[in-house]
C-alpha cells in the first residue's frame, strides 16, 4: 500500500504516475499505472499495488508535472513458511509536547512493518511551551477541514516523514485522532455547541484519516470498519483491533461525568460484530496471534480493598480505586470473556501489542493477579508514547521521590506487571520467531531534536506454548540476511 499528496498546488483533478522498483532509482520497475489527485481527497493518492513477490523490499514513487516524489522504501509481508518477523510498536504522538526522534530513530531500525496503535495526531489547540510547538490549526479540530489541516501539520515533521518513507505501516486509530476520551457515541471532550453534531464530527476525523494514512480497509462499503488481519506467513497473524469507536460502550468513569461503576456486567468495548470476527480470527493456525490494540487489557490497580468493600466503590478498577475505567478493567465481562477463549484455544501464543498509556509495560495477562493459582492466558506490551504526556507526568504525587513511589505501589499491587517504567517515550520493536516472541524498549530523548541519545531499557520474551514472561538475555541483534 503505498500513499503519497500532492503539494504543488494543482489543478483539480491531476493525473499522479506511480512505479514500483526493486532498485532505489526505481531502474529496474515491476509495476507501475496512473492514478488521480483531487480535491474530494485532499490531493492524497493511495495505491494497492497487485503482483508483488513475498517477504521482498521495493522502493516506489510518485511524478505529476515532471515533479517527482521522494523515493520511499517499503516491504512485503511473509508468505508461507516464514522463519521470523520484526515489528516496530508505536502510538501517542503529540505535535507540541516534544519532537518525533522516536519516529525517526525507529526508521534507521531493522524492521519489517510499523504498528501505530493510535493517535497519530492530536485534536487539541495546545501550545508547545516546551519546545515552542505549536497545534494549527490553533484550536480543537472538529470539521474535515481542520482535521486535514492537522495531519498536514503533522506530516510535515522530518522524522515522521522518514518513518514512512523507510517502513510500510499497519494503523488504527484511537480516541485522539477524534476527540480525546472518545466512545461510539461521544466523547468527553466534545461539546455540541462548539464542535457540531458527534457524528459528523467523528465521521470528518475519520475521512481525513483514512485519506492521509496507507490504510487498506477490509470492507471500502463501510469504511468505519478498520478492525482487520495482517497475514504474516504462517508464523503470526496481526488481528488489528478497534477498541474505541466501533463499539465501545461509554466508559464508566467519563471525565466529570460517572454514569455507571465498572462492575455493570453488561457493557461493550468491541461490540457484537467485531466481537464474532475476533473469535474466528482467534482459531487460525498461526503459529502466534498478535493483537493490536490501544487500551491495556492487563489488570491495573493502585490501592488494595476488602473484597466486601469493592462493589461499593465508583470507577473501581480490577480490585483497587480506578486508574483508568477507559481501558479492559472498565469492561470486565468483555474481557473475561476473550480470556475465557483464549484458554480454550490450547496454551499460550497470544500476544498483546497496546498503547495508549504513555508508559511502557510487560504483563502476563490474568483475570486476578491476586489468585496464585490463576494461569495466564497470554501476554501484553504496552509501548510508551512517542512524545505525549507520561504516565507519571499525569500521575505521579508533585512531592520529591513521588515517581519512584508510584511506580513501587504499581509494581507491589500487580505482580503480573513484570516490568514498568512510567516516564519514558520511546517505541518497541517486537521480535518474532516459530520459539518465542522478544520485546525491546526503546527510549528516546523528546526534547532536543535528534539528539542521538536512545538505548534500549529493557528486554522481555515469551516462549511458545507458554504464558509466563522471563527477562531476555540480550537485545535483539541486527539481523545478518538484511
Amino acid at each position: 500500500m503505498i500513499w503519497s499528496r500532492v503539494t504543488t498546488r494543482p489543478p483539480d483533478p491531476v493525473a499522479v504516475h506511480w512505479r514500483v522498483g526493486r532498485a532505489p532509482d526505481l531502474t529496474d520497475v515491476v509495476a507501475e499505472g496512473e492514478v488521480v489527485a483531487a480535491a474530494e481527497h485532499d490531493f492524497t493518492v493511495k495505491v494497492d499495488v497487485r503482483g508483488l513477490e513475498p517477504s521482498t523490499t521495493y522502493h516506489y514513487g510518485f511524478e505529476t508535472g515532471g515533479l517527482p516524489s521522494p523515493v520511499g522504501r517499503t516491504r512485503t509481508a511473509p508468505a508461507g513458511p516464514t522463519a521470523g518477523i520484526r515489528l516496530g510498536i508505536v502510538s501517542c504522538a503529540s505535535w507540541p509536547d516534544g519532537f518525533f526522534n522516536a519516529y525517526g530513530h525507529l526508521a534507521e531500525r531493522d524492521v519489517d512493518l510499523v504498528v501505530h496503535l493510535g493517535d497519530y495526531v492530536y485534536e487539541d489547540g495546545k501550545a508547545g511551551r516546551k519546545i515552542g510547538r505549536a497545534h494549527h490549526p490553533p484550536k480543537r479540530v472538529s470539521s474535515l477541514d481542520d482535521y486535514r489541516a492537522r495531519h498536514a501539520q503533522y506530516r510535515t515533521d522530518p522524522d515522521l516523514q522518514r518513518l514512512h518513507r523507510q517502513h510500510p505501516m499497519v494503523a488504527v486509530w484511537d480516541d485522539h485522532d477524534v476527540a480525546n476520551d472518545a466512545w461510539r457515541d461521544g466523547a468527553v471532550d466534545h461539546d455540541p455547541d462548539e464542535d457540531g453534531e458527534w457524528h459528523q464530527r467523528r465521521a470528518a476525523a475519520m475521512r481525513a484519516y483514512l485519506e492521509w494514512l496507507p490504510v487498506r480497509l477490509p470492507d471500502p462499503a463501510h469504511p468505519e470498519r478498520i478492525y482487520r488481519t495482517v497475514h504474516l506467513g504462517d508464523l503470526a497473524e496481526l488481528i488489528v483491533l478497534d477498541t474505541r469507536l466501533a463499539g465501545r460502550d461509554r466508559p464508566a468513569q467519563s471525565g466529570k461525568r460517572p454514569v455507571a461503576t465498572v462492575l455493570v456486567r453488561d457493557r461493550s468495548l468491541l461490540g457484537d460484530e467485531q466481537r464474532a470476527w475476533l473469535r474466528d480470527q482467534l482459531r487460525t493456525p498461526a503459529q502466534w496471534r498478535l493483537l493490536g490494540n490501544q487500551v491495556m487489557m492487563a489488570p491495573l490497580r493502585v490501592i488494595d480493598l476488602p473484597r466486601p468493600l469493592e462493589r461499593f466503590v465508583p470507577g473501581l478498577v480490577a480490585g483497587g480505586v480506578g486508574v483508568n475505567s477507559a481501558q479492559w478493567d472498565g469492561y470486565p465481562e468483555e474481557r473475561e470473556a476473550l480470556f475465557e477463549h483464549l484458554r480454550e484455544q490450547g496454551p499460550g501464543n497470544a500476544v498483546v501489542l497496546t498503547g495508549d498509556l504513555h508508559s511502557s509495560w510487560a504483563a502476563e495477562l490474568t483475570l486476578d493477579p491476586r489468585d496464585p493459582a490463576e494461569v495466564p492466558v497470554g501476554v501484553e506490551f504496552v509501548t510508551p508514547s512517542v512524545t505525549s504526556r507520561s504516565f507519571a507526568d499525569g500521575l505521579a504525587p508533585p512531592v520529591p521521590g513521588g515517581r519512584a513511589l508510584l511506580r513501587r505501589l504499581i509494581a507491589h499491587q500487580n505482580p503480573h506487571q513484570r516490568f514498568i517504567d512510567l516516564e519514558g517515550h520511546g517505541y518497541v520493536v517486537v521480535d518474532v520467531s516459530p520459539d518465542r516472541v522478544q520485546a525491546d524498549w526503546w527510549h528516546v530523548e523528546t526534547i532536543a531534536r535528534r539528539t542521538g541519545r536512545a538505548k534500549v531499557v529493557a528486554s522481555w520474551m515469551v516462549r511458545a506454548g507458554e504464558t509466563l514472561l522471563s527477562p531476555a538475555p540480550a537485545p535483539l541483534p541486527a539481523r545478518p540476511d538484511r
